[in-house]
């Protein structure tokens, strides 16, 4: 089902075990820079592409993709009435939505860049696994909504 359209769990009716549903605005802990661009976020999924030779036709000049790469940094997602902590590896995040970016990527005009990120403030609805804060780096006492094993975590950018 959509995470669109499920039900909503306010923050301070989670119970560790339970698959929520989870929106509210992000908190970092740790904000990123996305490189060559400056921007602060909690997630960045970015796509460099260089002008170059290509195969096709005689060898024409063309975009080619030279480096892709995304990456989350956990973050704490206040609802109002609670908070509680989102956390996961960057492979196992599926995001939908955020701000999208493009643009040259360095002076020259050979390289350009398309992203899409989201960070402070942003509102955003989560699905995962509610559990205890075990890991490093995530606050005691604090429950974390944190990846299920089939689908990962889901965020949806408002």
């Amino acid at each position: 089902m959509l995470i669109l359209f499920r039900k909503r769990t306010p923050v301070g009716s989670l119970a560790v075990g339970q698959v929520a549903v989870v929106q509210g605005k992000v908190e970092p802990v740790i904000e990123m820079m996305m490189p060559g661009i400056g921007e602060r976020c909690v997630w960045y999924d970015l796509m460099v592409e260089s002008f170059g030779q290509g195969a096709r036709g005689a060898g024409r000049p063309m975009w080619l993709p030279s480096r892709t790469e995304t990456k989350f940094a956990g973050f704490v997602l206040d609802d109002g009435a609670g908070k509680v902590m989102i956390a996961a590896g960057s492979s196992e995040v599926r995001v939908s939505g955020g701000r999208k970016m493009r643009g040259p990527f360095d002076r020259s005009g050979r390289q350009r860049f398309e992203a899409s990120l989201f960070g402070a403030g942003d509102t955003v609805r989560v699905c995962g696994v509610v559990r205890e804060a075990r890991k490093k780096g995530e606050q005691k006492g604090m429950l974390v909504i944190g990846p299920d094993g089939k689908k990962g975590l889901e965020i949806r950018v408002r």
